[in-house]
């Protein structure tokens, strides 16, 4: 009789961990679907960082660019977040560098991009983390970059280096174009394949005057701009129905 109420009493001591286990296990699954969820409905937000020393002509038109793109992509906002600061700047400091003979110290983008994920400044998944420098950036086989976007870490870097050997009415015109291209691509901006496309350094629009076609040197940057300034979009039409 005694071996047969220890058998019972263990029975429900067991079947109490199962149901506490159970609970615990239902809990953690609609935290989790609840987060997920959450992070879904959750609108894009932009995090923007500054690495260097900025004249307020560069400033202004980086919060011009931004401003043009959250016109067309309304469901984005901006998130003002000064105490990851340190962060971005510590992993400025980690990333590879390099001293080019003629564009001086720079940053390889690719590194700096990383080191930036690593840095987890970014709370959710669906957050774009934009970072201007005034260093200037490159990567392999390229002697300079003036900007890189990785859509896949949702992360881009803009550097303002090169533009300060513009005229200024030029300088803010660059520098409004790179910001607007790199954030085109990470709101989606240009899937492989599409038409009017081609491979150059990532997929790029071959529509004429619009943002998300290619610059690799000054003279090009100087060329686009000026295409840019004619046209009554910023965007082609292709481009503005797939930004995301």
């Amino acid at each position: 009789m005694e071996g047969n109420d220890i058998k019972k009493k263990t029975s429900i001591v067991i079947l109490v961990i199962i149901i506490i286990l159970i609970i615990i296990l239902t809990a953690y699954v609609f935290i989790n679907i609840n987060k997920i969820l959450q992070e879904k409905l959750r609108p894009p937000h932009i995090k923007i960082f500054y690495i260097g020393d900025f004249s307020e002509l560069e400033l202004d038109a980086i919060s011009n660019s931004v401003q043009q793109m959250l016109d067309l992509m309304p469901n984005w906002e901006i998130i003002t977040n000064e105490s990851n600061q340190i962060a971005v700047e510590t992993a400025a400091e980690k990333s590879k560098k390099r001293t080019n003979k003629i564009y001086g110290e720079q940053i390889d983008a690719n590194s700096l991009i990383e080191n930036v994920k690593k840095s987890k400044v970014r709370k959710y998944a669906n957050e774009r983390i934009v970072v201007f420098t005034t260093y200037g950036l490159y990567k392999e086989d390229y002697s300079f970059l003036f900007g890189l976007s990785s859509p896949k870490e949702n992360i881009c870097i803009n550097s303002l280096s090169r533009y300060r050997e513009l005229p200024e009415y030029e300088q803010e015109l660059g520098i409004e174009w790179v910001v607007r291209h790199e954030l085109g691509h990470l709101g989606g901006l240009i899937k492989t394949g599409r038409s009017n496309s081609y491979e150059k350094g990532g997929t790029h629009c071959s529509n004429y005057g619009c943002t998300m076609g290619q610059a690799w040197t000054l003279q090009e940057l100087q060329a686009r701009v000026y295409e840019i300034e004619k046209m009554e979009s910023l965007f082609c039409s292709q481009c503005i129905k797939d930004l995301k």
